[in-house]
């Protein structure tokens, strides 16, 4: 039987696949070799195990924000046989999650139960807590994390309660907020613009196309700042992501590795340029 690859070398090679270079992970200097970096150094590996579980985080920002800051929780299952009794109580609409998960393809947002069948979502919640996102980039933070599933409020900003709310990605450098990203139209079609935190547009993307159209700052801008540095205290570098509903402020994850390690910037060189933002 053939070994598997260490870690250390499926990061670079992963990331030459992609962006025909070997990170830089022991003397980093792009964005991707200091997330590589944070990845090998296990660095405040307990807290960033907690905050990256969608359960386990909610009492981290408790603790941190207090209550208001969070979605309304519904209830949890680890297993798909707990879901007909949990979906009696449910409203009419909200939202499902796989606390194990990372990206959108393990949410999903319900606008109206009667559309849902129950052996629907009995399926969905059987291929997510089969399912495991250690394997998409190796982030060692979801290696034993136990699968779970939640279900939270549909947030609805107070301008438009049937759109979905743009969500606000503040990047924490030694727990100060200095790049922002907002995603829009995140499961139609997916926009991402990145800011200062003075909300001075950074010229390039990351991942997704540039929104067509200007992107005001949000109504909190301040209080997004504040809340994410108060988080991010305890570690070098993370990603705490927000939704800014008009009437509050809500609190939606914790990303320790965006992208892995293996992000696609557009120009190439702002790979370069956001590495400096680790200094």
């Amino acid at each position: 039987m053939t070994a598997p690859l260490p870690d250390l070398w499926y990061y670079r090679i992963r990331h030459l696949v992609r962006h025909r270079r070997l990170p830089r992970i022991r003397r980093p200097v792009t964005y991707n070799d200091h997330i590589l970096s944070l990845m090998v150094s296990r660095e405040n590996a307990a807290l960033r195990k907690r905050v990256s579980d969608k359960i386990e985080v909610r009492s981290y920002v408790r603790d941190v924000l207090g209550e208001s800051f969070l979605p309304e929780l519904y209830g949890t299952l680890d297993s798909a046989e707990a879901l007909p009794r949990l979906w009696e109580g449910l409203p009419p609409d909200f939202v499902m999650k796989a606390a194990h998960g990372a990206d959108s393809d393990w949410v999903r947002i319900v606008k109206d139960k009667q559309t849902v069948s129950l052996d629907e979502a009995r399926r969905l919640c059987t291929a997510w807590l089969d399912g495991s996102h250690f394997g998409a980039a190796r982030e060692y933070v979801y290696r034993e994390m136990p699968p779970r599933i939640l279900f939270e409020e549909r947030l609805k900003p107070a301008s438009d309660p049937d759109a979905i709310p743009a969500d606000y990605k503040l990047f924490a450098f030694n727990g100060e907020v200095r790049l922002i990203a907002v995603d829009l139209a995140r499961f139609e079609e997916h926009r991402r613009a990145l800011f200062t935190r003075d909300w001075t547009l950074i010229p390039g993307g990351l991942k997704f196309p540039t929104p067509r159209q200007e992107v005001p700052p949000p109504p909190h801008l301040a209080g997004l700042i504040r809340a994410a540095e108060r988080l991010a205290r305890p570690f070098s570098f993370i990603r705490v992501d927000f939704y800014d509903l008009g009437d509050r402020i809500v609190f939606g994850e914790m990303t320790n590795f965006p992208g892995g390690g293996n992000s696609r910037f557009t120009p190439r060189r702002l790979d370069a340029e956001l590495g400096r933002l680790f200094a």
